[in-house]
């Protein structure tokens, strides 16, 4: 679409910000991410050792991106240039039904939106506004259908910012007791039961 920036194809823009893919390049600005306040990895893993993290995106942009075409996006300020997040779907494998226990989960039609931001900039709206453009991106670009997302209901903001985005709570992971959430749209869905037909552990 937009002009590349270093070699890399912008995917697209919002207001104030862009996304491209990551690349093994953006280590070092990923690290700054990282540690860019005392409650960053609260609810998220942190990077790996710097090599170990280059392998692993290596892997990452030959078999997600090379694969599907999506996966999570590094986030720049459009003024700055500053890489102060990262945005994007991913399609779950079967591998993980400890962590994703409903069948819906690993359709095809189906991803996971996942996202991490600056914390200087928490409370400004860049998750929304980035999260609400990548959701419909992928939805108009990969025929992805249905959304859903995973929190810990100690994580407030996060949880405000699915509300805010049409997300509602459709049950709780019986593996790790985060809350799940659905995109309700024009194509959403809801899980009404858990596996077995168990329905209690809905929110």
């Amino acid at each position: 679409m937009s002009p590349d920036r270093d070699g890399v194809k912008i995917i697209l823009q919002t207001e104030r910000c862009y996304l491209r893919e990551i690349t093994p390049d953006d280590i070092p600005a990923e690290v700054e991410l990282y540690n860019s306040g005392p409650h960053m990895t609260d609810f998220i893993e942190e990077l790996y050792e710097p090599e170990k993290e280059r392998r692993y995106q290596e892997i990452y942009i030959e078999k997600i991106y090379g694969r599907y075409g999506y996966g999570m996006w590094a986030v720049f300020d459009r003024k700055t240039e500053r890489l102060i997040g990262e945005a994007g779907l991913e399609h779950r494998s079967d591998i993980d039904r400890e962590e994703y226990p409903f069948d819906w989960m690993f359709e095809e039609d189906c991803a996971e939106l996942g996202f991490c931001f600056a914390e200087d900039l928490w409370g400004q709206g860049y998750c929304t506004e980035v999260c609400r453009a990548v959701v419909d991106y992928c939805r108009n670009n990969f025929g992805i259908n249905r959304v859903f997302a995973r929190t810990d209901e100690r994580n407030i903001a996060s949880c405000r910012v699915l509300e805010k985005l049409g997300f509602e709570k459709c049950g709780r992971i019986p593996a790790n007791g985060q809350i799940c959430w659905t995109f309700v749209g024009q194509q959403g869905v809801r899980c009404e039961k858990q596996p077995g037909g168990s329905e209690e552990n809905k929110v």
